[in-house]
């Protein structure tokens, strides 16, 4: 095949000259653009932000476990930090910033020039902007789940419903763009596994966050006063940063590291169908809106919720067999940091689904609270993990400059020390909690060291964030359409992309991977 059937003629975009396509510039045009690659730039920049801000805060909880002279950072407001730590992770940090690498990547992936109702995608960035900044004023004036203060609560779960309708409006241009907007040739088969990971992952949260915007509206018009709101948060929203739901957001993070893996190894990814039926099947039992304590407050001692524990760890192993005994095994493997990070990222998923497995086996007698923390920051870090792998392989294609490889090398380091530093003495305290006498002195360590990874991973976060600003800075002057040499369509175009991205009737697609297809052709020819 070939990647395109027409070329523009140089010096000009789609019949149009760079002056004609410049449009408004500064402030309002970055405040009026329905453009998919500014929106993702912003979703990608608050959210870093505010990962680096979850994480601290990560940090301070435990200073508090730790805490043995009375002074407390939080106070009487651990409440309201702890719920808001636990739904900033997924709800402010994680999906905004892997919404954000869909919304610049996605299209691009399916050969489009846009994404499906620009203006709805936009509308959804600026909802999700505002309403993060009133949830978070609402929490320092009293507000959020646990809070002492009527109004501040009331304004902090208006925030956060409007905040969760925010994201699936988001969500929902990402998916209706995967569907709609393909070009001739991709079917979804077809797909590269990062789009689909993300229509997969988007489905389900199209599924199962409206059911907690049901228990956030029930919290508003019921009886209403700070404790009402509170039960709500623990038996109607918690259940969302829980087994199984909480693996939704696990879903893209694998997607990225099906795109990564290939490219490092410098093949085609071996048995796709499979890989795209395991990623299918990781989402279908990821779904969780049954599993709610408000209904059922047995739930989670219950055949099925183990079962699903199980379960989910089957696609997982199918997707791991792909890449390790596939792909990994038979390619030639170039160590480059995306790869190193991805790794990263597939062993702390592994070690959040073998603890959902010992939460329901129980074996030992695990600490629900301290087990629940354990699984949902394994998973947690696994994703930022992989979200930054995302970030550091795609950063010339969404800024034009290089993530250049010893920061890169530093961020990997920094990260996975982070990461088992913040997860790994969590797990261990869930075990020990209720298996020893006196468990205060070792668990008041174990906080400890939480409390430093927590510092690591922000510091973490800071670097990354650096070295993006520094890669849109500066540029790198020419770079390569297809640095990587990668096999998917967001490669054919420029770094960054060209107003309007693809101006060119793409050809048909014949299989996953056209570039590779391309390249293969011109071998062959020459």
């Amino acid at each position: 095949m070939t990647i395109t059937e027409t070329r523009p003629e140089s010096g000009e975009v789609a019949g149009r000259t760079a002056e004609e396509t410049a449009g408004p510039s500064g402030l309002y045009r970055l405040l009026g653009t329905s453009d998919h690659k500014t929106l993702g730039r912003l979703y990608i920049g608050f959210s870093l932000m505010l990962l680096a801000g979850v994480f601290t805060m990560g940090a301070l909880l435990a200073v508090d476990a730790v805490d043995v002279e009375g002074n407390p950072v939080f106070g009487a407001a651990i409440g309201p930090a702890s719920s808001s730590y636990l739904l900033g992770t997924v709800f402010f940090a994680l999906w905004p910033l892997l919404l954000g690498l869909a919304t610049y990547v996605v299209p691009l992936q399916v050969g489009s020039s846009t994404i499906a109702y620009p203006r709805a995608a936009a509308l959804a960035l600026w909802t999700w902007v505002v309403t993060t900044g009133v949830y978070i004023a609402s929490v320092v004036f009293g507000g959020a789940y646990g809070g002492a203060d009527d109004e501040a609560v009331a304004l902090s779960n208006v925030a956060f419903g409007a905040l969760v309708l925010a994201l699936l409006l988001g969500t929902l241009c990402v998916i209706v763009t995967i569907i709609s907007l393909r070009p001739r040739g991709m079917k979804l088969n077809r797909v590269p596994l990062f789009s689909f990971s993300f229509l997969a992952a988007g489905s389900l949260a199209m599924l199962t966050w409206p059911v907690v915007l049901a228990n956030v509206a029930l919290a508003q018009v019921a009886q209403f006063g700070p404790d009402v709101v509170s039960e709500t948060y623990l038996s109607g929203i918690r259940w969302a940063l829980d087994v199984p739901a909480v693996y939704i957001v696990a879903l893209p993070a694998l997607g990225i590291i099906g795109e990564v893996v290939p490219v490092f190894a410098r093949r085609r990814q071996a048995h796709y169908g499979v890989m795209l039926t395991g990623l299918g099947l990781f989402g279908a039992f990821s779904f969780g809106a049954w599993a709610q304590p408000a209904f059922n407050i047995e739930v989670q001692e219950q055949l099925l919720f183990a079962f699903m524990a199980f379960l989910v760890a089957l696609p997982l192993l199918l997707l791991l067999g792909g890449w390790f005994g596939g792909t990994l095994r038979s390619g030639e493997l170039w160590w480059r940091s995306p790869l190193l990070l991805a790794l990263a990222a597939i062993l702390l998923l592994c070690l959040g689904v073998l603890t959902g497995v010992l939460r329901v086996l129980n074996p030992v007698d695990m600490a629900p609270e301290r087990a629940f923390l354990a699984q949902s920051s394994f998973v947690v870090t696994a994703t930022a993990a992989a979200a930054v792998a995302g970030l550091i392989y795609w950063v010339p294609k969404i800024y034009g400059g290089l993530f250049a490889e010893w920061p890169a090398r530093v961020v990997v380091v920094v990260f996975v020390l982070g990461s088992l530093l913040y997860t790994v003495p969590t797990g261990i305290s869930a075990l020990l909690e209720n298996n020893l006498s006196n468990p205060t002195g070792p668990l008041r360590a174990l906080d400890a060291i939480v409390i430093v990874g927590g510092l690591v991973l922000t510091v973490a976060v800071a670097v990354s964030v650096g070295a993006v600003m520094n890669a849109a800075r500066r540029k790198d002057g020419f770079i390569p359409d297809n640095l990587w040499r990668a096999s998917t369509l967001e490669w054919a175009v420029g770094c960054p992309p060209p107003p309007g991205s693809f101006v060119w009737d793409l050809a048909p697609v014949t299989s996953e991977a056209p570039l590779v297809d391309f390249y293969e052709e011109e071998e062959a020819s020459s």
